[in-house]
């Protein structure tokens, strides 16, 4: 079955440069077998507060900002789901679905994601689009699918704070979002549900940034690009909801 996706783990019990390569053989004729490129990766000494972001692709580069003592894990591809033994191993995750989130239906990702115990961030346009009926979406997000932004004539939406938030401090309200030739798909207006909290709304007054939090479990979602503010922003904005989730 070519469909089929295959997961292992393998753990390496030192620290320094390791590759791995992966052979599959036909059960009815061993001697035909195929074998992937190998692939390197490196393991690091870390002690600071684990951390997992979910990228849409490889290019991790894209979260080099991130400072503080934080041990980065990285998922580079929110289309495949970490394992739950995987995700238990982090103490909160930042999921960028980016511009698409095509396989949220995936029932599997969605009952893994509901098992974790850990804070979770969430950001992409069509994330609340796709979760439309699923109890994850008001459940864990605290967030309800309202409507499709419509943008300006420029292909630009502008968002204004609501109330002070700590995700939200040293932003220079309102923030102006360019999707430029819009390659992006529209951002989404949301609503609150669930007691979650409206931080930010668009300039028509839907609501466009929630939060959540009680009984230690923290919860924002972004419905949204982050890729269409500028860099200065978007780093600030990711930073600040990174340092917010982090266990105190």
């Amino acid at each position: 079955d070519f469909n089929q996706t295959l997961r292992g783990i393998f753990e390496p019990q030192e620290t320094g440069a390791h590759s791995f390569y992966v052979e599959l053989c036909d059960s009815a004729s061993p001697a035909n077998c195929s074998t992937s490129t190998t692939k390197p990766f490196t393991v690091t000494s870390c002690s600071g507060t684990p951390v997992l972001v979910v990228l849409p692709d490889s290019n991790t580069a894209a979260f080099d900002f991130v400072s503080g003592n934080f041990c980065k894990g990285f998922w580079p591809d929110a289309q495949q789901t970490p394992s739950t033994n995987f995700l238990n191993q982090f103490e909160f995750l930042y999921w960028d679905a980016a511009t698409s989130y095509s396989d949220v239906s995936d029932m599997t990702a969605l009952s893994v994601l509901s098992t974790f115990d850990g804070n979770m961030g969430f950001e992409g346009e069509e994330v609340a689009l796709r979760l439309i009926g699923e109890p994850f979406l008001e459940e864990e997000l605290h967030a309800a699918f309202d409507s499709k932004l419509y943008l300006d004539v420029n292909n630009q939406a502008q968002l204004t704070l609501n109330q002070p938030h700590y995700t939200t401090q040293s932003l220079p309200f309102p923030l102006n979002f360019d999707y430029g030739s819009a390659s992006f798909p529209q951002p989404a207006a949301i609503l609150p549900a669930n007691g979650g909290v409206s931080l930010a709304s668009w300039d028509n007054n839907q609501s466009a940034l929630v939060a959540y939090h009680a009984n230690s479990q923290k919860r924002i979602f972004l419905p949204f690009s982050t890729s269409a503010l500028p860099s200065a922003q978007r780093q600030t904005l990711i930073q600040n909801t990174i340092n917010w989730m982090a266990p105190q």
